[in-house]
């Protein structure tokens, strides 16, 4: 089930609109099975790819690059969820009003997120604080998540 059904089905009403949904349930899946078949190519490329360089140091830096952009990729989600839960609380009982960053760019605060996203690997920081409870719960759960890693 992917999230643009949810989203399609929520939004329809009446008898009229199940044809529809039903069709872009479809076009939905195919277009997940496209990127789905996508991917495995993708890993097929890259197992070729290692297979054939001869060098064992480029093979390990390809693998130290692997490692480097999966702990970034995972940054990533973990600064959306913390900008997301910090935006969504009630103003002056978040991070963002704490913190004084409440009148920068999105772009700051994403690099903010992502900044304490990547310092959660390292034990946290003290610059950025939880100050409700889900971001207090948010950053316990991450803070074992990444210990774990």
């Amino acid at each position: 089930l992917d999230w643009s059904e949810v989203i399609l089905m929520q939004s329809g009403s009446g008898w009229t609109s199940y044809g529809r949904i039903g069709k872009s349930s479809r076009i939905f899946r195919i277009v997940r099975m496209v990127r789905l078949l996508r991917m495995a190519r993708m890993r097929q490329v890259i197992k070729m790819f290692t297979f054939r360089i001869q060098s064992e140091r480029l093979v390990i830096i390809a693998n130290i690059v692997k490692i480097l952009l999966f702990i970034v990729g995972i940054a990533h989600l973990m600064a959306c969820v913390w900008y997301g839960i910090g935006s969504s609380q009630e103003p002056d009982n978040n991070w963002i009003d704490d913190s004084g960053f409440a009148h920068t760019s999105l772009g700051h605060k994403y690099l903010l997120s992502l900044h304490w996203a990547v310092a959660q690997f390292q034990g946290g920081m003290d610059e950025i604080r939880a100050q409700s409870f889900y971001e207090r719960l948010y950053a316990v759960l991450v803070f074992l998540m990444a210990f774990m890693m």
